[in-house]
Formats: C-alpha cells, structure tokens, sequence
C-alpha cells in the first residue's frame, strides 16, 4: 500500500497523505537526496505573501529538487478561508510549472534532504522536534515580528534552544537591531549569523511591469497617498493606520483635491473616517499583481509605523515591504524611523523620515504637495536606489549563496 501510495499522482497523494494515520505516515519518507531543499512554512502558497512567492519561486528555478511543505496555519492572517489542499490546487493551476513542488505538511513524514529552512523565529520553534527528530540541518531567516522581540525573556529562551540545536546551521538577519539585540547577548553563535540588510520582493516583476507614472496635475487632478499594512490589531496601530487616518483628517481640512487609498483587512470601522467622507477608498488585500497599476497613480506611501504597540518589544522592519514596492514603483516613501533603523537610504533624497507626529506629518506633506516637482524628483531618486538596494540581486542572490553553503 505504501509504495502504491508513493507512484499515485501528485494531487492524489497529497489529499491522502493529508489526514494520513499515524500508523501509515510514520512510515512515509521523501526520497534522500542531499542536495534538495525542504522549505517548511505555515501560509505558502498564499499569494497575498508576496515576499514568500518571490523568494520561495527562485528556490524552485536555482536549487534542484526544493520542496515546500506547509501547514496553512497562517492563512488566515491574509483572510484566506479556503484549505491548505485547496489553496495548493489554485496556486497549481496559476503555476503549473511548480506542479508538485509545494505539499501539505505531514507531521507523520520523515523529511529527508540536505537542508530545512524557514522563515520567521517561532516557525523554528513549531517545526524543531521534527527537525530534529529527522536529524536535518536547518537555516532560518529571522524578520520582524513572528515571535521575535526585543529585549524579551522569551525571545532569549527561543534563540538559545535554536544555538544548542545540533542541526542549527545558519541565521540570516535582515535587521541591524535585530543583530545588535542578538550579539549583545551573545544568544547565537557568531559564526552561524549573517546579516543580510532588507527583504525579499517580488521586485524583478514590479520593475518589468510598470506603466507610465500619472501625475497630479497633468493625468489627474487629484494627489493620492496609500497606506499598505497587514491588520494584526485594533486600529492598526502598530502599522499606523491610526495616525494615518488622523493625517488624512488633517489634510482634508486643508485641500480638497487630497484622495487617500488602504490596501490590507481595513474597512473604515476600526476608526471614524466621517471627516475624510468620499475622499478614501479601501481595497481589501490584493496579490502583487494588483500593484503596478495601483502605484502608478500613487504620490506617496505613508508608513508611521510604532515599536511597541503591538507588544513590548515588536517592531517592523525598515522600510517594510509595502513600502519597498511602492519605492521600487517610484512612489514617494514617507516613513516613521524611532529605532534608528534606516543604514542606506539617503533622508530627503531616497526617502523622507517622517516624526511621529500628525500635525507635523501634515505639514511636510502639504509642503511637497506645494513643490510637486521636488516629489516626483524624489519618487524617481527612490526609485533608483530601492531597485539597487532591495533588487534581487542584493537580496536574493546572498540567499542562495548562504543556503548552497549549507547544503
């Protein structure tokens, strides 16, 4: 039964092997081969993770044999009610070329490769027994958020189990807080940190996409600001979606001709938007796809981002990857900067650092929206610097090198 189970058809043997006994998948293995990459995760293949499709895709093209396995415990993060099965077999018909690549995870299955990898500090955690249980080397990369704070006993406590781990081969930082934090307690091996400053976009496909930029103006008469985040709390207050909302309240005291747009699970009832009226519209999440054409009529991105709110110690990284994409798009980023984050981007020329302050915020922006051809110069600069900055050559490429040393 069991090797019948191994010759079915792909779509077969992952709708069994789902809900598989314990008796039965205790004895299912994938085939040795020390060269192949298994990607463990909870919410691939959602599209709506775009910086998962863009990385976990250059895995599929560049190593041989990459495997994801994935829970779909986190699906619903992006709002997606559908099944893991279900989820696969859509992204199977929009990617037939990855036919087979991506399976449901089976905790009964023994993961045979050359190495694990996973993104985000408690994913390690969840998958570590098996992981050592199967006896496989491992490399994570830590972004923000994902159980990992600053200054947090129980932070420490993961990154300590993960350094006495005997199969715990590398870390990839993208944070220099995050690195500092890590290093200042010496809670992992040096030698197994590397730092690799950013996040990964789908920004090859943003760059090769984009249509002609409309300017206010000239193809429209009106100046828009967007706001891109992922809901994770009342009033967003972590992402800033609260003082976005307060500034637009601010700016449609001042101009009429200010539209103000939101992407992500916001709907206008997590704050009262009767001041702003017709004047913004919410879209709801969207796939990266969605984006190009949504920029292009787009002046700025504003991103107030707060440590802290979320819990003690919570932070985003810097700049997020909205805010990456927009840049890449040529979308002005306006940003909140409170821990120092920012090692790159030039403040005034790639990038406005804005306080964290409405009123203050309001007044920076009706300054540009005064001096138009100053903003555009700007879009266009952080344009240039986002594609060399967060391109996938910059990004990408220092993955693979770390992820084939380890195999």
């Amino acid at each position: 039964m069991i090797e019948r189970l191994r010759r079915a058809p792909n779509r077969f043997r992952r709708l069994v092997l789902a809900d598989t006994p314990a008796f039965l998948g205790s004895r299912l293995t994938t085939p040795k081969n020390p060269k192949r990459l298994i990607v463990l995760d909870n919410i691939f293949p959602n599209e709506y993770s775009g910086f998962r499709v863009a990385e976990f895709h250059t895995y599929f093209d560049r190593l041989s044999d990459t495997k994801v396995y994935s829970t779909g415990s986190a699906l619903f993060v992006a709002g997606d009610n559908r099944g893991i099965a279900q989820v696969i077999s859509n992204y199977e018909q929009r990617f037939p070329q990855y036919r087979g690549r991506v399976q449901a995870f089976n905790p009964h299955r023994k993961l045979q490769g050359g190495l694990a990898y996973l993104m985000f500090l408690d994913q390690v955690m969840a998958f570590l027994p098996i992981i050592e249980r199967d006896r496989i080397p491992f490399a994570f990369t830590l972004y923000t958020l994902g159980g990992f704070f600053l200054d947090d006993p129980k932070t420490i406590e993961k990154l300590r189990r993960i350094n006495h781990s005997p199969y715990f081969r590398k870390i990839i930082v993208t944070q220099n807080v995050a690195r500092d934090f890590i290093n200042s307690g010496a809670y992992i091996d040096p030698a197994k940190m590397e730092f690799v400053y950013g996040v990964v976009t789908a920004s090859d496909y943003l760059s090769k996409q984009l249509p002609a930029r409309r300017k206010f103006g000239q193809s429209k008469n009106t100046f828009d600001i967007c706001f891109v985040g992922t809901k994770y709390m009342p009033r967003g207050e972590d992402k800033g979606y609260d003082v976005f909302i307060e500034t637009a309240k601010a700016l449609c005291k001042r101009r009429a001709d200010v539209r103000f747009h939101v992407i992500g699970r916001f709907d206008g009832s997590e704050m009262d938007i009767s001041e702003i009226g017709t004047n913004i519209t919410f879209y709801g999440t969207q796939r990266t796809d969605f984006f190009p054409e949504f920029y292009a009529g787009m002046d700025i991105i504003l991103s107030p981002s707060a440590p802290g709110k979320l819990q003690p110690g919570a932070f985003d990284s810097f700049p997020n990857g909205s805010c990456i994409e927009a840049g890449i798009c040529g979308v002005a980023v306006f940003v909140t900067d409170k821990l120092g984050q920012n090692i790159t981007l030039k403040d005034g020329e790639d990038i406005i650092i804005v306080p964290y302050d409405v009123t203050q915020i309001s007044d920076i922006i009706d300054d540009y929206l005064n001096h138009y051809d100053d903003l555009c110069a700007l879009g266009q600069q952080g344009s240039t610097t986002f594609r060399r900055v967060f391109g996938s050559e910059a990004q990408i490429e220092p993955r693979l090198r770390i992820l084939q040393s380890c195999l």
